[in-house]
């Protein structure tokens, strides 16, 4: 009996082991859901997650199509995390360049900022979309945020921060979020609690700079299990709405993701996205910048003024015509310019708030690949890292890190998060 039970047994591995050869897709698709379930895990650190996908895309494992998952959107936004955003915009489905900018001959780059901010003046609030996984877009928000603060704008409502939801709206309270981290504010800097996106260095970066200049942030976006896309656009107008019911003076700025800041009526959900349904809750019609509609282009099909003068553009034709999008007021060209070589400008310096810092491959200790990180002396063991990059193999021999004026901690972390150096460095001015 024990003889036969053995050969069945034994029959039955032959048969799961020949199906498996058979149906290759079936072992990738499980691969690639046990991936994504794990990218999915906030309780895990990121370098592990990001690593873990690495090693199993350099061994061979094929990823499904931008429009059949959301596999590659996930890894994207763990590359930005560990700052690899040249990985991050090769993986990220940012789609295709408007057809009309070749069509209609949009190939002049005008410089923006300085036309927006003038635009802006006169506001109450002032909506930027950005793109979850392409950090040039974010980028280029940032050195806005200290122009509208000079402007007279008070609060800061951005999409990322964490939030926990009340129990009920009641006339003293309207808003149904409180903001998870609630140290943020009086901390000054972001933790991995924050945000889900503001893991990403730029975005801690821009949330830095924006306690510096003293903007109250607001969390606003509830999630609410089984709400409708309908029902989100919804709750986030009317937590921005209660704001000036309560301040009626305030001037915000918001920054959302993607079609969120859309103005027009029915665009991509029945009753309008968040910007419209506030400007229906408010009476108040935002000025919508879209830092996103034009990812899809590249920097070399138009023509730029000489020098580094800008980092938002428009787009005109020969006539002198803008390109515009009719859900937003503008729409912004940002270059696709986040080069970690250090050999010429970047947007990885903010605006010139960051300077170059040369990190040689024997951090690593000859083991890799390694991620490299910087944290800002005085903040705390879960703050988010300054910058980060990563040295793949010994014959990179460097990566530069972009990092303000101050002292840092910078370490190097195999893929096993064992650190394996570990520095003090001094960031000047002159760096």
């Amino acid at each position: 009996m024990r003889s036969l039970i053995r050969c069945c047994l034994a029959l039955t591995l032959l048969a799961m082991n020949a199906v498996a050869l058979d149906n290759p897709d079936a072992e990738r698709d499980d691969e690639i859901d046990s991936l994504q379930r794990l990218m999915a895990d906030n309780t895990r650190p990121t370098a592990e997650r990001y690593f873990a996908v690495r090693k199993a895309l350099d061994s061979g494992l094929a990823p499904p199509p931008h429009n059949r998952s959301a596999f590659l959107q996930y890894y994207a936004n763990m590359a930005t995390f560990v700052g690899a955003y040249d990985e991050a915009s090769l993986h990220y489905n940012t789609g295709e360049a408007p057809a009309e900018l070749r069509t209609g001959g949009f190939t002049t780059a005008v410089p923006a900022s300085a036309s927006i901010l003038n635009a802006a003046k006169d506001q109450r609030a002032v909506f930027f979309n950005e793109s979850h996984g392409e950090v040039r877009s974010r980028a280029g928000i940032y050195p806005m945020l200290g122009a509208l603060r000079a402007q007279g704008f008070t609060h800061l409502a951005m999409e990322t921060l964490g939030t926990t939801s009340r129990e009920e709206r009641t006339p003293e309270s309207c808003m149904d979020t409180s903001m998870l981290d609630e140290g943020l504010q009086r901390r000054g800097y972001p933790i991995a609690r924050s945000g889900y996106y503001t893991k990403e260095p730029v975005f801690g970066e821009l949330v830095r700079e924006a306690l510096r200049l003293g903007f109250e942030l607001i969390a606003y976006d509830t999630y609410i299990a089984g709400n409708t896309i309908a029902q989100r656009e919804q709750n986030q107008a009317d937590n921005l709405a209660c704001l000036f019911k309560s301040n009626p003076n305030l001037r915000l700025v918001v920054i959302g993701g993607f079609s969120h800041i859309a103005e027009s009526k029915d665009f991509w959900v029945p009753g309008g996205a968040m910007a419209y349904r506030f400007k229906v809750a408010t009476g108040i019609d935002p000025l919508t910048i879209s830092t996103t509609s034009l990812l899809g282009a590249a920097a070399r099909d138009f023509r730029f003024p000489s020098g580094r003068i800008d980092t938002l553009f428009t787009l005109h034709d020969g006539r002198g015509s803008t390109y515009t999008r009719p859900e937003f007021d503008w729409t912004v060209f940002v270059p696709d310019n986040l080069d970690r070589d250090a050999k010429g400008a970047s947007l990885l310096d903010l605006s010139d708030s960051r300077r170059p810092l040369w990190v040689s491959s024997r951090a690593c200790h000859r083991e890799f690949p390694c991620l490299i990180e910087a944290l800002a002396e005085g903040e705390s063991a879960d703050t988010i890292p300054s910058d980060r990059c990563i040295i793949y193999t010994r014959s990179q021999r460097q990566c530069v890190l972009y990092l303000r004026s101050g002292r840092y901690r910078v370490r190097a972390v195999g893929t096993d998060l064992e650190v394996r150096s570990d520095r003090k460095v001094r960031v000047r001015p002159e760096n």
